[in-house]
């Protein structure tokens, strides 16, 4: 799937949401979502044997997908925008051996 599709879709989706609030749903709800797939990893190695393990993190990873495609066109950011610039951060990072470092810019 294209992810300006994808992101298209999730927009259309999510009309329901009040514009006073839309802001704030999208980036709350993006940092809930990531807290439950830490929650996740946390059990799963606390030895909590999930066999739904792949299935629990694919569904939370999507929340994150769809809070992070709202969040993103509440600024006018494509997520291909998005990918195209952070696969490009991430090979500078590669290109110079920083990528072990810490910080935004290195």
């Amino acid at each position: 799937m294209n992810l300006n599709n994808y992101q298209s879709q999730i927009v259309d989706l999510s009309k329901n949401y009040k514009d006073i609030s839309r802001i704030n749903t999208f980036a709350f709800g993006l940092c809930e979502e990531v807290g439950e797939v830490a929650s996740l990893f946390k059990r799963y190695y606390r030895n909590e044997n999930n066999s739904n393990f792949i299935t629990d993190l694919t569904k939370e990873l999507g929340d994150i997908l769809a809070y992070l495609s709202l969040l993103a066109n509440e600024y006018d950011i494509s997520l291909e925008n998005i990918a195209n610039s952070n696969l490009e951060k991430i090979s500078k990072r590669v290109q110079n051996k920083t990528i072990l470092g810490s910080g935004s810019e290195r």
